[in-house]
Order: structure tokens, then C-alpha cells, then sequence
């Protein structure tokens, strides 16, 4: 299949359907300490989480993260994934399950990584709120905020159809 899309354009969906959170959700996260090398290992992550989480909420693009302190009211829980190679994290596409993860692992704690982990998990919740998208790690471009943007004003049609990307519709999950 042929893409006439440009190399850094956001690229959304699974096979099968584009899963997004519903508009307006609001995206409950939390942090375990287990796993971490120390306390400070995990609030230095969860800090950093925070960061990316705020930088996205002021991007205002359709959907916002909010800090919880217990697993039972978070739509996802941040984690240490130990060691994985040179993995730096790993987070999951909007879905219908009880509780997820985003996984940070030993390689984000390096001297190289450590200082721009916000930048990692900028990443990472690009993909929480739908994108599958081959960007680098980096600050948040205005054309990823337009894109983002447009992709969370796509409505039903006036026969209530769902909003489709090409032949692909898209499903909304709205967070637990």
C-alpha cells in the first residue's frame, strides 16, 4: 500500500479500526513504586510523567491526563519494565481494559536518557491517546498538536455514523 503521507505525518490506527479515547476523556494515571532501584528512581519517573502529561494538556488536543493516587480509579498505572535492551518505555493504544501500563525500563535511567525522560514519555502518550506515529523523541511540533487536534473533532456523520480515516473507522473508548 502506497502512503502519500510525508515521513513525519502522524500515522493512527490498528488494522482493523482506529482506537481513540472519546473526546473530552479525561486519561487517570498513577505510579507504583515496585520495581524501581529506589524511591527516588520511581519519583523521578513519575515526575517526569507529569511533565509530558502537562505539555499535552496544554496542547489542548481533545483529550487530558489527570494524576490519581490509587491503580483503582486510573485508566493506566507507570511502572518499571526492569531491563529491556535499549528500550526506553513502552505504553499501550486506547482500548476497553480495566487497567493498563506504561512501562519505563533501566535504559531510561542512563546518563543519556535520564535528563530528557519527559521527552520519552511525550512519546509514549502520543501513543496512549491513539497515534501510531514514527516520530522521534522530541519536543511537540504545532503540526503534531493540528493533527491531534483534528483527529479528536472527527464526529459522527448525520446518519450517526462513526468518523472514519479512509476505509477505517474509528472506535471510541472512554477510560476507566
Amino acid at each position: 500500500m502506497e502512503r502519500n503521507n510525508g515521513l513525519w505525518d502522524i500515522v493512527v490506527g490498528l488494522k482493523e479500526h482506529i482506537p481513540r479515547w472519546a473526546p473530552g476523556s479525561v486519561i487517570r494515571w498513577t505510579a507504583w513504586r515496585a520495581g524501581f532501584k529506589s524511591q527516588d528512581d520511581a519519583d523521578y519517573a513519575a515526575q517526569q510523567l507529569n511533565v509530558a502529561a502537562e505539555k499535552w494538556n496544554e496542547a489542548d488536543v481533545g483529550v487530558t491526563f489527570e494524576w490519581v493516587p490509587l491503580a483503582k480509579d486510573a485508566t493506566f498505572v507507570l511502572t518499571n519494565g526492569g531491563a529491556n535492551g535499549t528500550t526506553l518505555a513502552r505504553a499501550f493504544f486506547p482500548n476497553g481494559e480495566d487497567l493498563n501500563y506504561v512501562l519505563v525500563y533501566s535504559y531510561a535511567f542512563n546518563q543519556e536518557w535520564k535528563p530528557h525522560m519527559w521527552n520519552v514519555f511525550m512519546h509514549e502518550l502520543g501513543h496512549v491517546i491513539g497515534l501510531r506515529h514514527e516520530f522521534a523523541i522530541g519536543d511537540l511540533q504545532q503540526s503534531d498538536i493540528e493533527s491531534t487536534r483534528n483527529f479528536y473533532r472527527m464526529t459522527e456523520d448525520a446518519n450517526g455514523k462513526s468518523p472514519m480515516i479512509g476505509m477505517t473507522q474509528i472506535i471510541d473508548y472512554t477510560p476507566l
